[in-house]
């Protein structure tokens, strides 16, 4: 699967299930790879240091803030 693949996948999880992301995830940071969600946390630094101490390839995943509900991300 080519890159452009993988963060499409990252876009339409974040694009289709915005709202039960802010359901599960509000006021957090996530991590996406590849479509899936590897990690929250509400610390960005914090969140950093499960993926590396996951040893993955940052320069892969999405990092995104999720916003409490009732709150919106204009795409």
């Amino acid at each position: 699967m080519s890159l452009i693949d993988k963060m499409g996948k990252n876009d339409k999880l974040i694009r289709e299930d915005f709202r039960k992301l802010q359901e599960a995830y509000g006021n957090e940071y996530i991590a996406i790879e590849n479509g899936e969600i590897l990690n929250h946390d509400r610390d960005m630094k914090n969140l950093m240091n499960k993926l590396k101490s996951m040893k993955k390839d940052l320069t892969l995943i999405l990092i995104q803030f999720i916003p409490e509900k009732g709150l919106e991300i204009l795409f």
